[in-house]
């Protein structure tokens, strides 16, 4: 992307992170989706308010939300993000194991498959060693061997 066009995307960072601290779910959405889509482009922005970032988000999926919901799905496609795109957030093994356990407990949830695979690789990725990561890869390996799907077999 031209670099003109990166400096008119960059004041919408602090106004998204703001926007995070709102209470209705909707803009809260809203805000997480732009910003997911935000960390692919490297923003000088984004870089200063990357742990805020994580931290809210975190704390969002902590606060009792549905792992199906909009809401949390959202959330964890912006945490995949800061993850995949090195923003600058460093998540530490507690943060990375809290982020496993709430975004992992409906696999079998088809229509959160995707968003759940995508965080396993790129936390797998970055050769992270927790305890998480292997159950939560032998649980995968018992969902593609039980799938009735051809492709998971294959995998």
């Amino acid at each position: 992307m031209e670099p003109t066009r990166l400096e008119l995307l960059a004041p919408f960072v602090p106004v998204l992170a703001r926007c995070m601290r709102q209470h209705s779910t909707a803009v809260v959405t809203l805000a997480l989706k732009c910003l997911a889509i935000m960390c692919r482009y490297p923003l000088p922005t984004l870089r200063g308010h990357t742990q805020e970032l994580a931290r809210r988000s975190l704390s969002l999926l902590r606060g009792g939300v549905s792992a199906t919901s909009a809401l949390s799905q959202e959330c964890i496609k912006l945490l995949t993000s800061l993850l995949h795109t090195n923003c600058g957030w460093d998540a530490t093994d507690t943060q990375l194991r809290a982020l496993l356990e709430s975004s992992f407990t409906d696999i079998e949830d088809s229509s959160t498959q995707a968003t759940t695979f995508r965080l396993l690789r790129v936390i797998l990725g970055r050769r992270v060693v927790i305890d998480s990561v292997y159950d939560i890869v032998y649980l995968d390996q018992d969902i593609a061997r039980s799938s009735k799907i051809p492709f998971a077999h294959r995998t």
